[in-house]
């Protein structure tokens, strides 16, 4: 009786009789190689500028088994990684050139999108690519929490985050680096949502020490190791959150 192989995984199930003094080999390779591959097993592949299809091979080492793929390299159109369209649960790197987006999916199916730099968990269900989690990033980070920054718009001038005073506010044409002004100075304008703003200006680094929340190279609160938050120009310390 000759061997079969798994569904998902491709491991060599040896047939009843079969491999007399040689199915130790097989049986190594099954879970020396193969099953190491699908719990911890990394690749890397390199877009260029085509559709990257990724090896899968009966009971022998592949790209597809691997549990993380990295994409490198470059590409300028939505190619993508495909994988076997197979039940499977991978972690995928998106380190593309040129800021990038990376497409993945399963033979004939749809494809996920991966933004530049981010890291996310999907699961293949055999005709798509499901996300497990949100993608991290410094830029994903910056731009959820300015999406929870509430603000108001008046003569074209974005007004946001109070600064506990009850006195100024933070001023910013949703394009150039906010200022602390006074509230009066302000007319009433429409409540509306953060995500009018660039949220592409905020980012979120690490100097000195301290973690920095930042508007374009305007900081806007600064975190030191103890937990102190405050925040620059015109504005008191918050003390300890």
């Amino acid at each position: 009786m000759a061997s079969t192989y798994s569904t998902s995984l491709k491991l060599e199930l040896i047939g009843s009789g079969d491999q007399s003094g040689t199915w130790g080999t097989t049986t190594n390779t099954n879970l020396g190689t193969l099953l190491e591959q699908a719990i911890v097993g990394q690749t890397t592949i390199t877009m260029a500028n085509a559709d990257y299809t990724l090896t899968d091979y009966n009971g022998a080492s592949d790209e597809a088994r691997n549990a993380v793929i990295i994409i490198s390299g470059s590409q300028n159109a939505s190619y993508s990684v495909i994988c076997p369209a197979q039940q499977k649960l991978y972690m995928i790197t998106n380190s593309l050139s040129a800021s990038a987006t990376a497409y993945f999916k399963p033979v004939g199916g749809s494809a996920l999108s991966i933004a530049n730099g981010a890291t996310v968990f999907a699961y293949c269900t055999g005709s798509a690519m499901v996300a497990l989690s949100s993608p991290t990033s410094v830029a994903n980070i910056a731009g959820g929490i300015a999406s929870q920054i509430p603000y108001q718009t008046a003569a074209n001038t974005t007004a946001f985050i109070p600064n506990g005073t009850s006195t100024q506010v933070l001023q910013s044409n949703g394009t150039s680096a906010p200022s602390w002004v006074s509230q009066s100075a302000l007319t009433a304008g429409t409540a509306t949502n953060a995500t009018n703003l660039a949220t592409s200006n905020f980012t979120i680094t690490e100097s000195g020490g301290k973690l920095l929340i930042k508007y374009g190279a305007t900081t806007l609160i600064s975190i030191d190791s103890s937990g102190n938050m405050t925040t620059i120009a015109n504005v008191t310390a918050y003390g300890t959150p």
